[in-house]
């Protein structure tokens, strides 16, 4: 996870040397910066974060902020050169998770971000915004966040109402109130068209990587990330999402384990 200010520091770029796949926020590297961090480290990619259940709308909960209210969204600039805008400029907010209350506020499972549940409509300006303004970067592909096999929000799955503090809400942009199985039924069904809609958008030679514990296998990712703490000791089921990732993939397999979350 390469942030803007490693490229400053003294270690730059001789402690990353032997790194081949480096994923940043998009809303801190130009074109500019993508082709210093290839230059600088001959070999690797650099793949661009997005996240498949939040969007940085400026809306009611949600903040702007591609970070939501994280505290270390305080010492960086928001969105300096418009990347989260131009995504906003064209993002229906008939498409986010909202209150079926007859407010329909947008709903912020993660605080600060505006959640959402991919459907038709979502999925095809997404690919196409990727397309358009973020492969435009130079970036070699994509890493989508939260890609998992439920839908899955903060701070406390399985999803619930109750974690949002509401009872009537709507995942499909019609105001009328739908239940958890709506949610999940519509995640898990636009879930793969979303995947193969970003393949189309990105090209066949570009890295596209889901995460996160319960990625299933898709045949147009080239791989998976393993959070390692989801595994515990586990190793067997580690292996068969990574095992079955690639033997379903269409594309070179590029895989990841790591540790997000040390203190557990």
């Amino acid at each position: 996870l390469l942030t803007f200010d490693m490229l400053s520091a003294p270690d730059w770029p001789a402690s990353y040397a032997n790194y081949s796949l480096f994923i940043t926020s998009p809303t801190f590297f130009s074109s500019d910066l993508v082709a210093k961090v290839r230059q600088d480290v001959p070999g690797s990619k650099v793949l661009a974060y997005f996240d498949s259940v939040s969007v940085p709308l400026k809306i009611g909960c949600s903040t702007g902020s591609p970070m939501g209210n994280l505290p270390i969204q305080r010492r960086l600039p928001d969105d300096p050169d418009g990347y989260y805008k131009q995504l906003r400029a064209g993002f229906n907010t008939s498409w986010l998770l909202r209150s079926a209350d007859g407010k329909l506020e947008p709903l912020c499972p993660f605080p600060g971000l505006a959640g959402y549940v991919l459907m038709q409509e979502s999925a095809d300006y997404l690919a196409k915004f990727h397309r358009d303004v973020t492969m435009a970067r130079g970036f070699d592909g994509v890493y989508l966040d939260m890609l998992t096999d439920d839908y899955w929000v903060a701070p406390q799955p399985p999803w619930g109402p109750s974690n949002l503090n509401v009872t009537q809400f709507d995942c499909d942009g019609d105001g009328r109130t739908n239940t958890v199985k709506d949610v999940q039924s519509q995640w898990k069904g636009w879930r793969p068209y979303f995947v193969q809609r970003m393949r189309e958008a990105i090209g066949p030679d570009a890295i596209l990587i889901g995460n996160s514990a319960g990625a299933m296998s898709l045949p147009q990712l080239n791989g998976v990330t393993i959070e390692m703490e989801w595994c515990g000791t586990d190793m067997a089921a580690c292996l068969a999402a990574i095992e079955s990732s690639r033997a379903v993939s269409a594309h070179r397999p590029v895989d990841v384990f790591w540790l997000t979350q040390a203190q557990q």
